[in-house]
C-alpha cells in the first residue's frame, strides 16, 4: 500500500528454525548477585542468523521508508497541534469558538481534572473526526485552519534537515532557522525530531530478556544476543537520531528556508 519495497523478510525460513531456551528472568546478574529464576523463550538457530538478522534490519528501513515518512509525520505533527489547541480552548471555557457543545467526547476528556478511564474509552474515530469538522466551522481562525488542512487533507510542507553528515546547506538552513524563526517554533513552525534504537540489545539498553532476539549455535549452550554474533546489527544497538524536520504552515516561509543555499 505504501509503494515501498523495504520490509521484506524470509517468514518460512524463521518459522522453521524457530527453537525455544532458557533464559534468565531478570537483566544480566552483576557481580555477587543471586541468579534470577529461568524462563523459557524462543530463539533461532544459527542457520537462521542471516534472516534474524534481516528482519531487524527491515524494521529500520520499515521505519526510515515508512513510519517516519514526511507525510505521515506531518498529518501527526497537525493533528497533535489540534488536539493541543483544542484542549487549551475547553480550559478557556470557548468552546463556542469550535462550535462544540459541552458534552462532546473531546470537550468532555479535556474538562476533567484529571480524566476518568471512562472519559479516554469514550474517545474514537467518530468523536475526533466530529470535533475536526466542527473545527472547520468555528470562529477561532488558528485551529479552524488546522481542522480544514486535516479534512482536506492538505500537508504541510517539510524541509529535511540531515542529521547524519549534513552538509554545509543543511547548516545553514538549521542556523537560518534558530536565528530567524525560533519565536515561530511550535505556532507556525513544528519540530519533528525521531531518534530510534534499531535493537535494543543487553549491552545497549533496558529490553526484558524475552524480547531480544537470540542466536542457538548449540543444543549444549545458551543461545548468544544477535548482536554478540552479528557486526550489523551491533551497529544498530546505539539511538541515532534518524531525522529532523521542520514543518510549515506559511508556505512563503518555508520557502525562504529553502532559497538558505550555505553559501552566505
Amino acid at each position: 500500500m505504501t509503494g515501498s519495497g523495504a520490509g521484506g523478510i524470509d517468514y518460512e525460513w524463521l518459522i522453521d528454525n524457530l527453537r525455544t531456551t532458557k533464559i534468565s528472568s531478570g537483566s544480566d546478574a552483576e557481580d555477587g548477585e543471586q541468579p534470577t529464576e529461568m524462563i523459557t523463550t524462543f530463539c533461532f538457530a544459527e542457520k537462521a542468523a542471516q534472516a534474524a538478522e534481516a528482519f531487524i534490519l527491515a524494521r529500520y528501513h520499515l521505519y526510515s521508508q515508512v513510519y517516519f515518512h514526511h507525510t505521515t509525520r506531518g498529518f501527526q505533527q497537525v493533528l497533535a497541534e489540534f488536539l493541543k489547541r483544542l484542549a487549551a480552548i475547553v480550559h478557556e471555557k470557548k468552546l463556542g469558538t469550535v462550535c462544540l457543545p459541552p458534552d462532546h467526547p473531546l470537550a468532555v476528556y479535556y474538562a476533567a481534572d484529571p480524566p476518568s478511564v471512562d472519559h479516554y474509552l469514550a474517545l474514537d474515530d467518530t468523536s475526533v473526526w466530529s470535533a475536526i469538522e466542527a473545527a472547520t466551522r468555528g470562529a477561532d481562525a488558528e485551529i479552524q485552519d488546522l481542522a480544514v488542512r486535516l479534512r482536506d487533507r492538505r500537508r504541510l510542507k517539510a524541509i529535511e534537515i540531515a542529521t547524519v553528515n549534513p552538509t554545509s546547506i543543511d547548516k545553514a538552513r538549521h542556523q537560518f532557522i534558530q536565528a530567524n524563526l525560533s519565536s515561530e517554533i511550535g505556532k507556525t513552525i513544528f519540530v519533528d525530531r525521531a531518534p530510534l534504537m534499531v535493537y535494543d540489545s543487553s549491552r545497549a539498553g533496558e529490553a526484558k530478556p524475552h524480547e531480544r532476539v537470540r542466536i542457538l549455535r548449540r543444543e549444549d549452550e545458551p543461545a548468544m544476543d544477535i548482536a554478540t554474533v552479528s557486526k550489523a546489527i551491533e551497529a544498530f544497538t546505539k539511538e541515532q537520531e534518524v531525522l529532523l524536520r521542520y514543518y510549515f504552515i506559511d508556505d512563503a516561509v518555508c520557502r525562504s528556508v529553502m532559497e538558505v543555499r550555505g553559501e552566505t
